[in-house]
């Protein structure tokens, strides 16, 4: 199985969003060994899980998670908040490192949480991604989408 994962960042507002969701789908082609993974900001997957119900190998993902489970952690996003909508997720973004000074320890309790619920995790490295779930990762390929 192939993953092709859309990264959008923080970009798009919902208007953009809209237009590009429906000019892709239009594109859209499925093909059975090739899953499509839309990651999002998450104000905008509710709204993309309607767009995309229907279409094959067409999935949702986030951004990130948090390495916390439910409780006080105002603005976090739990794994469990998720995992009805997105069934993967990315962790250990380099902007994540960078900014927000993410290390291993912190990702490993990201992935920790991700397993828990079910959800597969792509960790971004400087070649490619690797996956942490029941299977493997043959081939990836990453837009920023535009």
């Amino acid at each position: 199985m192939k993953y092709f994962v859309v990264n959008w960042k923080a970009n798009k507002n919902l208007t953009e969003v809209n237009y590009w969701i429906n000019v892709f789908l239009k594109k859209y082609r499925p093909k059975n060994d090739i899953k499509v993974i839309i990651c999002p900001p998450y104000p905008f997957l509710s709204f993309l899980s309607k767009k995309i119900k229907g279409y094959p190998n067409i999935f949702l993902g986030t951004q990130d998670i948090s390495q916390f489970d439910n409780g006080p952690f105002t603005g976090e996003v739990t794994a469990s908040m998720i995992a009805d909508l997105a069934k993967y997720t990315i962790v250990g973004h380099s902007e994540r490192r960078q900014y927000f000074l993410e290390d291993e320890s912190i990702i490993e309790k990201k992935i920790k949480q991700a397993i828990k619920y079910k959800i597969i995790t792509f960790k971004p490295t400087k070649l490619r991604f690797s996956v942490h779930s029941h299977i493997e990762l043959f081939n990836y390929c990453l837009l920023e989408g535009s």
